[in-house]
C-alpha cells in the first residue's frame, strides 16, 4: 500500500507541475495580447503585409489623384486591406508617408478587434492566420485554455491532499512545483533577442510581454503554498486536517453502510403481506393439531 501510495504521489507531482506550467503560458499568453501590448507589433505586421501584397504601392499610385478630391471634399476615401477608410484631408496634404502611416493606424484596432466568423483553431488555417494569432480572437481563447487548465491543477492538487499521507506535504510540494514552473518565464523574453534575424522571431516576442509579471505572481503563490505547508505541521494544523479529512471519509463511509443496511432491511409491502398470511396460517395449523390431539384423548 506505502508503495501504491508514494508512486499516486510522484505521478499527481508531475502531472501538478505541468498543470501550473501550461496555466502559466496561457496566462501569459492572455494578458501579453491585450491590445496596448500587440499594437506596435500589429501595425509593424500590416504594413508587412501592404508592402508584400501591393496594397501600398496602389495607394500610393493613386495619391496624386484622390488627393484632388480634397478641393471639392474634407476627405477621402481610400481602399486598404479590404476596408474603406475616410482620411482627412488635412491628412491627404501632408505627404504619402504621412497617408500611409494613418491607414496603418486606422486599420491596427480594425484587425484586432475584428469579429472573426470561426472558432481560434479553424481561422488558424485560413488567409488571415498571421492577424488572427495577435487579435482579441486569440487572447478571449487563451484566456479560456486558461480557465480550463486551472480546473484541472485544482482537481490534482485535491488528489494530491487526498493520497498524501501526512496532508502538508500536499502543499509543500504543490509549491514547489508552482516555483519551478515559474523559473523558465523569468529570462524567456532576453531568449528572443539572441535570434534577431529569424522573422518569425519577430512577432512571437509579443507572446511573451507579460511573462516577467506572470513568474512573479506564480513565485509568490508557490512560496504561500510552501508557507501553509510548513505552518500546517509546526502548529499541528495538520493533524487537525488528517483528522477532519478522515472524519470526513469515515462518516461517509458509515453513512454508505447504513444507507445499505436499511435498505436490506425494508420490506416491500407485498413481502409484509405474504409474511403476515405465512405467520397466520402457521398459527391456525398449530391450533388444528392441539384440537385433534385433545380428541385422541
Amino acid at each position: 500500500m506505502g508503495i501504491f501510495r508514494g508512486a499516486i504521489v510522484l505521478i499527481l507531482t508531475a502531472l501538478i507541475f505541468i498543470a501550473f506550467f501550461a496555466s502559466n503560458l496561457f496566462l501569459t499568453f492572455s494578458w501579453s495580447l491585450d491590445y496596448n501590448h500587440v499594437e506596435p507589433y500589429l501595425k509593424n505586421l500590416i504594413s508587412d503585409t501592404a508592402l508584400s501584397s501591393g496594397e501600398s504601392a496602389k495607394v500610393l499610385q493613386i495619391y496624386d489623384k484622390t488627393k484632388n478630391f480634397c478641393l471639392i471634399e474634407n476627405y477621402v476615401n481610400l481602399s486598404f486591406e479590404g476596408e474603406n477608410i475616410k482620411v482627412p484631408c488635412e491628412v491627404m496634404n501632408k505627404g504619402e508617408k504621412t497617408v500611409m502611416d494613418y491607414l496603418v493606424n486606422e486599420t491596427a484596432p480594425r484587425v484586432y478587434y475584428q469579429n472573426y466568423n470561426c472558432s481560434f483553431l479553424d481561422c488558424l488555417k485560413t488567409e488571415k492566420a498571421s492577424f488572427v494569432i495577435v487579435s482579441e480572437n486569440a487572447k478571449n481563447y487563451w484566456a479560456s485554455q486558461l480557465n480550463f487548465m486551472l480546473i484541472i491543477s485544482l482537481t490534482i492538487f485535491l488528489l494530491l491532499i487526498l493520497f498524501t499521507k501526512a496532508k502538508h506535504n500536499a502543499f509543500i510540494l504543490s509549491g514547489i512545483m508552482m516555483i519551478f514552473s515559474s523559473l523558465p518565464f523569468r529570462q524567456i523574453e532576453g531568449l528572443f533577442s539572441l535570434f534577431p534575424d529569424f522573422l518569425s522571431f519577430k512577432i512571437l516576442p509579443v507572446f511573451f510581454t507579460e511573462s516577467l509579471k506572470v513568474f512573479i505572481i506564480t513565485l509568490i503563490i508557490g512560496i504561500i503554498l510552501i508557507a501553509l505547508g510548513i505552518g500546517l505541521n509546526l502548529f499541528k494544523w495538520g493533524e487537525k486536517f488528517d483528522r477532519w479529512i478522515n472524519s470526513g471519509l469515515s462518516k461517509n463511509k458509515e453513512w454508505r453502510e447504513k444507507k445499505e443496511s436499511k435498505e436490506k432491511s425494508t420490506f416491500t409491502k407485498e413481502e409484509i403481506e405474504e409474511l403476515v398470511k405465512k405467520e397466520v396460517k402457521e398459527e391456525i395449523g398449530n391450533g388444528e393439531k392441539k384440537k385433534n390431539k385433545k380428541k385422541k384423548k
